[in-house]
Order: structure tokens, then sequence, then C-alpha cells
């Protein structure tokens, strides 16, 4: 009987934390015959306080997948680091992958090596530009100067999400492929499942309650359109400050964290889309998961204009800085439903012929085959 080959996974994210592609994709390459082994991070001391490590859906186990659960008594710091990365090259020993991969930055600059002198082919996944994305500073100075030099160094492949992470590491490292981000067919047919609800005139936002986007203007805006409601949903360390300041206005509401699978038919009430990033540099290199949320949903996308989601998008999106801009986009929408459902089949259509796990599951396949 074939043994099925074996990837073991090193995520920053718990198994049962939101739908990522660290999640997703080992369900998928499961289903297409890999053993998959997702290591856990660790669970320090307090680490309810962390919202990488919560329990935000529950995931029922398949076949070809094992979880690995850590913890530990000691608190975040440099010695429990120390520990998980040493427990990563204990973990490799135990199980004996084919394959590893990786898109966690701080536990692959010791694991890489280690994979490295074992011969164990090793695929880094950038989602993010980590001199950005890493909100302490010693993280953001260990990826410019440390864990980026290792994955050009020891990686057998890097994969990366945008246009401007694949540009940096294709000129530095011979197997660089571009993979942006997807969502399951699934996600499709339920919320196709929902008749939206357009005479409720709501826009809803679901995602990390983080300075990445321009809530202030956000705020603004709304307040000026009061007949059009604005639901924001997530979880992050701006909740607090969001919430008192949507008790100043009466079409502007904050309902915290909400369950993955209540999502679908927000999605589909929603009159369009919203994705007010800060035009930033942490920004320029992101291709936002909520974009094909929107596209699941069939629906128009009002967007900062970010380089990596123009490269994404193209004119299906419409786009806005200034307050003026997004005032004459929402108004717009609002009254023409023509162009609503129209620019909305065009989003659907662009998602389903680039960015579903379908595809790019695929394209890791053919990753780890030509690395065998």
């Amino acid at each position: 009987m074939k043994k099925n080959k074996k990837i073991l996974f090193f995520s920053p994210v718990h198994w049962e934390n939101y739908p990522y592609r660290d999640q997703t994709l080992p369900e998928k390459l499961a289903k297409s015959g890999y053993e998959c082994i997702f290591i856990n991070p660790y669970r320090y001391r307090n680490w309810e306080e962390s919202s990488r490590l919560k329990s935000y859906r529950k995931r029922e186990l398949q076949e070809n997948i094992k979880i690995v659960n850590r913890s530990t008594t000691l608190t975040k710091s440099f010695k429990s680091f120390l520990l998980e990365s040493r427990n990563n090259c204990k973990q490799i020993e135990e199980h004996k992958p084919d394959f590893i991969y990786s898109s966690d930055h701080l536990m692959t600059w010791n694991v890489i090596k280690y994979a490295y002198k074992k011969k164990i082919p090793f695929v880094f996944d950038v989602t993010d530009d980590w001199s950005f994305a890493d909100p302490s500073i010693i993280g953001s100075f260990l990826w410019k100067q440390l864990n980026r030099k290792n994955i050009i160094k020891y990686a057998s492949a890097i994969s990366c999400v945008s246009h401007k992470q694949y540009d940096f590491f294709n000129k530095k490292h011979p197997n660089v492929y571009l993979i942006p981000n997807a969502i399951e067919e699934e996600q499709i047919r339920k919320c196709q499942e929902f008749i939206p609800k357009e005479d409720k005139m709501e826009v809803n936002f679901i995602g990390s309650l983080r300075d990445w986007y321009d809530f202030d203007l956000l705020f603004s805006v709304f307040n000026e359109i009061p007949s059009l409601q604005l639901h924001i949903y997530g979880d992050g360390p701006l909740l607090k400050k969001l919430e008192e300041k949507s008790k100043e206005r009466d079409n502007i509401h904050i309902h915290g964290n909400i369950e993955h699978s209540k999502t679908f038919e927000l999605l589909s009430n929603s009159l369009f889309g919203i994705i007010p990033l800060k035009n930033n540099e942490l920004n320029q290199s992101t291709l936002p998961i909520k974009l094909l949320d929107y596209w699941s949903a069939t629906k128009v996308v009002i967007s900062t204009p970010t380089s990596e989601i123009k490269k994404t998008a193209k004119e299906i999106v419409l786009y806005a800085e200034t307050k003026e801009e997004w005032k004459k986009h929402i108004l717009d929408l609002t009254n023409n439903k023509e162009k609503r459902t129209r620019i909305g089949k065009q989003s659907l259509a662009q998602l389903t012929s680039s960015h579903l796990y379908k595809k790019i599951t695929q394209d890791f396949i053919r990753i780890f085959e030509q690395l065998n």
C-alpha cells in the first residue's frame, strides 16, 4: 500500500482560530491524500489575552489530519519563545515529515535550519510584510535582520500572497511563487442561500479591529449618510474605542466578535462592501481576505487604492481615498441597483477564476512534488 506523504504545518494561529490560509490549506491537502500534521502554537499562561491563540470556530477533524496541542505554564517571554522553538525541532524529529510548511516567521528562524540539516524540503508562505505587520518592535526587527535572511538561505521554496513580496523574494531565491489569497467554494454557496435584504439599507464590515483600517474616516463618512446603517463586527485592540465612539452616532453599530457561521448572511445583506485601509506601507503588500469575502456574496466593493488591491481587482473595485470620494461612491451605489448588480457579477467571476482553494491547493501540490 502506498504511503501518504506527510506535511508538517507551523502556524502563528490556533487550529480553531478564524479560517485563515494556515488552517484551510492543510484541510484541502488532506482531502488530496496528504497526511497533514498541524502544530498548534504554544498556549502560554494568560494566553486568553492573545487573539491569535483563541478558538473562534469549532473544526471537525477529518481523515489525514492530526492536531498537536502544546502549552506551557510560563508567561509570554523570551524563555517561552526559546522553549517553543526547541520543541518545533522535536516535532520534526518525532513526525519525520516529507515536507514542512510554515507561515510563522518567528518560529521559522531555528526550525528552517534544522530542516535544512535534515534535508527536509521546507516551504515558507509569506502572507504579510512582517516588517510592518508584526506589532512588536522586536518581531519586526527579527524579520528584517534574521528571519527573512534565513528563509532566503535555507527554504526550498517561497510562496507569496502579494505581488510586492513576490518581487522582493524573486530577486533573491530561485524558487519563488505568487499564490494569492483564496476562499472555499462552499462559502459562495452559503452566501447564495440568503436572499439579500437590501431594503434594510445596511453595510456590514467584518474584520480585525486594528489600526490597519481608517475607522475615523469611515465614521466621518457614515455620519453624513444617516439613511445607511453601518454595522462593524470583530475583535481587536480598537474594540472598546470604537464602541465608545459609536454611542455618539445613531447609524453606526459595533457588535464585537461573531461566529464564523453567521458571516454569510451578513455578507449577503450588505448593500456593498467596504475596505477602508490606511494607505501605508503595511497595506501596500496586503490582499485582504475581506475583498474575497465580499466577492463571494456577489458584492461590489469600495476600497482604498492600495497597490495590491489595484493589481488584483483592477477596475472591478471602486477606489476612494478622501471623504468626498467615499461619499460619492456610497451615494451612487445606494441609488443605483443596476450598477451594484453588474459589478457584483464581475466580482464573483474574478473570484472564481483565480481565488478558490481548489486552484491554489493544486499550486502548492505542484511545489511540493517538484521538491520531492
